[in-house]
């Protein structure tokens, strides 16, 4: 009996290694939401590289404080994790409807965003719209 559990041990073990992230190195990314000045909630940005990365995607959400935190979502294995991995993306961002759903139209930035080793900030996103 200890010699199958041992057995299932190994096996389990084996798969898990077997399904390892492929996730690149990734470096902190924060930037900040604003209308006005004034923090915005819940808008969504995807960075969109400049090089193919078929596997992963990376976005950002605003919190409350207009604050946005970048994570990297690989493709296989839905796993997320905080930053993005180097390298030169356009920046396109989509604003949070309004109350009567109207609004949140999509932009890209015109400024691009060059991620190296280490912390990266965004440039300030403002939203025009109310």
């Amino acid at each position: 009996m200890l010699r199958r559990l041992a057995s299932i041990g190994l096996i389990v073990l084996f798969a898990a290694g077997c399904r390892s992230s492929k996730m690149p190195p990734l470096n902190s990314v924060k930037g900040r939401a604003t209308r006005g000045g004034a923090p915005v909630e819940f808008v969504m940005i995807r960075l969109i590289p400049d090089t193919n990365m078929p596997d992963f995607s990376v976005m950002g959400l605003s919190d409350s404080s207009g604050e946005i935190d970048v994570y990297t979502i690989e493709g296989s294995t839905n796993r997320r994790k905080s930053g993005a991995p180097e390298g030169t993306y356009a920046i396109r961002v989509m604003p949070p409807m309004d109350d009567k759903q109207h609004g949140g139209e999509q932009f890209t930035l015109a400024q691009k965003i060059t991620v190296q080793k280490g912390d990266n900030t965004l440039p300030t996103i403002e939203i025009n719209r109310k």
